[in-house]
């Protein structure tokens, strides 16, 4: 029996402050990128924000090599509820913002 990843992208563990605004990029407060993909980053959180699955919300932050990326677009594609808050699963919609997420990655692995 062969079993497959669903997943299209290998996620990478991270660990960086990230800002979240809504969809009207009104600062929302922060989160913690727990992993991070080629097309999506988990986010750890607290925020009493209502996040719905499907909804569009922008964040940005730091990659650890200095990039700086602000107010990316980003899905709401699924939310887990944790015993410390609840862990956000968005899917990055710029394709900008997709190319520097995947020459970030490139450059980790070749590391």
């Amino acid at each position: 029996m062969v079993l497959f990843d669903k997943r299209r992208f290998q996620r990478i563990p991270v660990d960086f402050e990230v800002d979240v605004f809504s969809q009207t990029k009104v600062p929302l407060g922060k989160a913690k990128a727990i992993d991070m993909s080629a097309s999506g980053i988990g986010l750890k959180s607290k925020l009493s924000f209502s996040f719905r699955n499907g909804i569009e919300i922008f964040i940005s932050f730091k990659l650890p090599d200095g990039t700086f990326l602000d107010k990316v677009r980003a899905e709401v594609r699924g939310i887990e509820k944790l015993e410390d808050g609840f862990l956000l699963k968005l899917r990055f919609t710029e394709i900008k913002v997709l190319d520097i997420i995947a020459s970030y990655l490139e450059k980790m692995s070749s590391k």
